[in-house]
């Protein structure tokens, strides 16, 4: 079968170093025969993983100029709709990263266009393609506690995380991004639709942003981390701790990374064992990223690697501002209660202020409940049964690299097969959009709700939305 031919519209963390990583250890799969991504040093980055590959600065150029079977958008969430449409209407088939649009009638819009011009369009809600979810599908859909009643659901976002991506980095602002909810928690949304089969009939929502203020700051604190902060030593989102010495991510890696990683993350948490962690990655090259560590998130703070380069960046860019003088708006709590089809109830509570990244559930039927950990590093899931009193566990490791415990490729393997099954006649478009449609407005309907303080009935809330988008085409 002739690899699939496709672009890369962004070449950042996602398109480059997820997407782009795969296609190019998969070359018998698919070839990246153009990219196109504003900022020279990421283009060039790209260009050397796929020689050959024609170069644009911008995806206007490319589509222009080429006419590739598939495209990747891993643009900013603001900059997703232009490019997919436009790449649909050229015939196209597309990846598209989450969220799938910064407002609901783009969402609608990019589904319906997908399914008239019959073009695959796959959202990236890579949670659905781990071990961990698919086996909680396959125990659900075959009534392993028997018939559902209720579904409570947490994203814990880790406080660093949330102090890097929500206070001081791109989705800090709902205006410059999208509402909290959609930036984070479609995943969530798309899961709890996905892993019930049902659909929400009426949802509220409450939230807030709490801690993340300036009346919170610090007796002192000065605009920036690097400018000799009086509580550097207790404030848990301090940037050098954060960006240079790593310690909340080795401690999370300390505790939950398979062997040798936790061995290693043991080691380099001590600042005077440098050397032996070196000698450590002369041993074992695959500890050799946490000795000279550019991944995510540091990767995000500069093109360079080393510490003086993350250092430069914390001092120049947002990345090192004091959590509390940001110029963030969007929430970092929030709790959206829904009745699904059948009178089942389900919870989701989204915060950022949690002591390790990972998603939880609990899952109560009617013969048996299930608890789910899923974690950066390891990911764990319960089943109880009512009658025999057992308790059976499934377990699944995330080395570092593993992207979303196994959904990365999993996903991108879903869009190669898709595309290539289009190949032998017309396809449905837009099916998976579709599906994805629902999770996403869901995320907009909360947040009406948290700022109207009303209960909103969904499929009114939907029907009315998609007349408004009609009328506006």
């Amino acid at each position: 079968m002739e690899p699939v031919r496709i672009a890369l519209l962004g070449a950042g963390n996602r398109g480059r170093e997820v997407y782009g990583a795969f296609f190019a250890a998969h070359p018998d799969r698919a070839r990246v025969v153009a990219i196109a991504e504003p900022i020279a040093g990421r283009r060039s980055a790209a260009a050397d993983d796929h020689p050959g590959a024609a170069l644009y600065p911008g995806w206007e150029e490319l589509l222009a100029s080429e006419t590739p079977e598939a495209v990747v958008v891993a643009t900013q969430d603001r900059d997703h709709t232009e490019p997919a449409l436009a790449a649909l209407r050229a015939g196209a088939h597309v990846l598209l990263e989450k969220p799938m649009a910064h407002t609901a009638a783009d969402c609608v819009q990019l589904a319906a266009t997908a399914a008239t011009h019959d073009r695959v369009l796959r959202i990236c809600h890579v949670l659905r393609h781990t071990p961990l979810f698919l086996r909680l599908k396959e125990l659900l859909d075959t009534d392993a506690i028997g018939d559902l009643v209720t579904v409570a659901w947490r994203e814990n976002v880790s406080f660093w995380h949330m102090a890097h991506s929500y206070v001081r980095g791109h989705w800090a602002e709902r205006d410059r991004s999208a509402p909290m909810l959609l930036a984070k928690c479609c995943h969530d949304l798309d899961l709890i639709l996905w892993l019930t089969g049902r659909s929400v009939q009426r949802l509220g929502s409450i939230g807030r942003l709490t801690h993340f203020r300036p009346e919170q700051a610090p007796e002192g604190a000065p605009a920036r981390c690097t400018d000799g902060c009086p509580a550097a030593d207790t404030c848990p989102f301090e940037a050098q701790r954060i960006y240079i010495t790593m310690e909340p991510i080795l401690r999370e890696m300390a505790r939950d990374a398979p062997e040798p990683f936790r061995a290693a993350a043991h080691v380099a948490l001590r600042p005077r064992a440098r050397a032996a962690l070196e000698r450590l990655a002369r041993v074992s090259p695959t500890l050799r990223p946490l000795v000279d560590y550019h991944g995510w998130p540091r990767s995000v703070l500069t093109e360079e690697r080393g510490d003086a380069a993350v250092l430069r960046a914390l001092r120049e860019g947002p990345w090192g501002r004091c959590v509390y003088h940001c110029d963030n708006d969007v929430v970092d709590h929030q709790v959206v209660s829904m009745e699904l089809d059948g009178g089942v109830s389900a919870t989701l509570t989204m915060h950022g202020h949690s002591h390790r990244e990972h998603r939880s559930a609990r899952i109560d039927g009617t013969r048996g409940t299930i608890e789910v950990d899923f974690g950066q590093f390891r990911s764990r899931l319960w089943v109880h049964d009512h009658r025999r009193g057992s308790t059976e566990e499934f377990v699944v490791d995330h080395p570092p690299g593993s992207g979303h415990g196994g959904g990365d490729d999993g996903l991108v393997s879903a869009f190669l097969a898709d595309v290539v099954a289009a190949r032998q006649g017309p396809v449905p478009g837009g099916l998976d959009a579709r599906a994805a449609l629902e999770s996403h407005l869901l995320a907009f309907a909360a947040d009406d709700a948290r700022t109207s303080g009303a209960t909103v009935d969904f499929p009114s809330w939907r029907a009315a939305l998609e007349a408004r988008t009609a009328r506006q085409e």
